[in-house]
């Protein structure tokens, strides 16, 4: 076997493929994050927070520009109010942080605009709108608590 060959059988058999055991999982394009920008009234919203960041991750997922596939990074900063029957307000979302990259802003926003209407707040909720401030990062590195 000429040289050449032999290192790249080698590295072939070396690198670990997606999915086998203890290879890394494949990278996340998309991360996100939340934040319940108005008083919560008590109401634990996890359940419905996951639900929402599930439903969002899915719609840009759908709709992710090249750019991005390629490992465009950038963060970007957007906050929405959700009325009691799930509607978005008229001006949302607001981009507070753009992530200096065109296509991944419009991600972004149509993936809100995809997802939304979004289920019903919960029903001991008596305020007017929940106010998120949503997180989109794009191919960064996830930091979790343990």
């Amino acid at each position: 076997m000429k040289p050449a060959l032999a290192l790249m059988a080698m590295l072939v058999t070396w690198i670990p493929v997606w999915g086998q055991q203890g290879a890394p999982p494949p990278p996340k394009i998309l991360g996100m994050g939340v934040e319940i920008v108005s008083d919560t009234q008590g109401v634990d919203f996890t359940p419905y927070i996951r639900k929402l960041l599930a439903t969002l991750e899915r719609h840009a997922e759908a709709v992710m520009p090249e750019s991005a596939r390629m490992g465009e990074t950038g963060i970007l900063y957007t906050t929405v109010q959700i009325d009691p029957n799930g509607r978005l307000g008229t001006s949302d979302p607001v981009l507070e942080r753009k992530s200096g990259k065109k296509d991944l802003d419009d991600n972004a926003t149509i993936a809100i605009h995809a997802s939304s209407p979004f289920d019903p707040l919960p029903s001991q909720f008596r305020g007017p709108y929940l106010k998120l401030r949503l997180v989109f990062m794009y191919n960064r590195v996830q930091l979790h608590a343990h």
